[in-house]
């Protein structure tokens, strides 16, 4: 797996970038997010789909994760081609070069200014952030709390681009329970408390 942060759209920009969607979530950096309707998986302008988490929870056995409220996340790593849309002179990896694949490289403010970007170019007024660690993991494990992996409790190089010279195109693996891809390989990700690490 690539040391570097990578932008999901869950992460997330993982980072994973989740929508702000959850009434009265509050965010780290302002106000609460009010409810703006129904939640429902969609499309932002930039190709990246987003698809709708349930809420529920997850027993781990060592612990439980909860998620009060349904969250949009992106449904695998942002790539190359979509974050370029933003960041036009971006210097892709050469571990991971082609438009499909993921984004590597990109730092957590890089991560922030795009959730931001996200946000302004959205012709539905939503907001788009990364991912907290709590919902990270719950969108991660899928709605399994019974496993490490999507597929079980070892690492399987047939489920997963795992200790490899490079990415392989995002979406090359099965997803897990919640419909996310490359939840587990590939590149790492970054949510929130991450980020904040890094400053």
């Amino acid at each position: 797996m690539l040391s570097r942060s990578a932008v999901i759209l869950s992460l997330a920009v993982a980072a994973l970038v989740a929508t702000g969607c959850e009434p009265e979530r509050r965010r780290l950096d302002g106000p609460p997010i009010p409810r703006s309707g129904p939640v429902t998986p969609f499309t932002h302008p930039t190709g990246i789909k987003f698809v709708l988490l349930p809420a529920g929870s997850t027993d781990t056995s060592a612990y439980i994760l909860e998620m009060r409220r349904p969250l949009l996340m992106g449904a695998h790593e942002v790539t190359n081609a979509q974050y370029e849309k933003f960041a036009p002179d971006h210097t892709r990896s050469k571990a991971s070069p082609g438009d499909d694949h993921p984004v590597s490289n990109v730092t957590a403010k890089q991560a922030e200014a795009f959730c931001n970007w996200l946000t302004k170019n959205d012709p539905l007024g939503r907001k788009y952030k990364m991912p907290d660690p709590v919902e990270w993991e719950y969108a991660a494990r899928g709605g399994r709390g019974d496993r490490i992996y999507p597929w079980g409790n070892e690492i399987d190089k047939e489920k997963a681009c795992y200790e490899s010279e490079g990415t392989t195109p995002v979406c090359s693996y099965h997803p897990n329970g919640f419909g996310l891809y490359d939840v587990a390989g590939n590149v790492g990700q970054t949510h929130i408390a991450a980020a904040e690490a890094e400053r």
